[in-house]
C-alpha cells in the first residue's frame, strides 16, 4: 500500500491530515482526510476508496475546500502504474517531498 500523506489548513484554518494512496492488494486508489473532532464532519464525502483515478480524488478534496498539491495525487499516480507494494510519504503543503520511506 502506498501512502502519501500531506498536512493542510482547512477552510476553517485548522490543520487537516490527507492520505491518498494506492492499495496494492486491493487494486485501489483511496483517500482519507483526518481532522480535528470540531472539523470533521466538514469532510466526510472527501474520504473515498476505490476511486477511478487520481482526477476524480483532487475534485472531490477540491469541493471540500482542501487544495493537495498535484505532487501528491501524481505520486499516487505512479504507485498506482508501478504496482507498488508498501511506500510512505510526506509533503508539505507546497508538494515539496519529505520523507520517503519504503517498507
Amino acid at each position: 500500500m502506498s501512502q502519501n500523506y500531506v498536512e493542510l489548513r482547512g477552510p476553517a484554518g485548522l490543520p487537516v491530515n490527507v492520505c491518498v494512496g494506492f492499495d496494492r492488494r486491493l487494486n485501489e486508489l483511496f483517500c482519507n482526510v483526518l481532522a480535528d473532532e470540531a472539523d470533521e464532519s466538514d469532510y466526510s464525502g472527501a474520504c473515498m476508496f476505490n476511486a477511478q483515478s487520481v482526477d476524480e480524488i483532487g475534485k472531490v478534496l477540491d469541493s471540500v475546500g482542501l487544495k493537495v498539491p498535484v505532487a501528491v495525487l501524481k505520486a499516487a499516480n505512479e504507485d498506482m502504474q508501478a504496482n507498488r507494494q508498501t511506500v510512505v510519504r510526506r509533503f508539505d503543503a507546497e508538494g515539496n517531498l519529505l520523507a520517503e520511506q519504503f517498507l
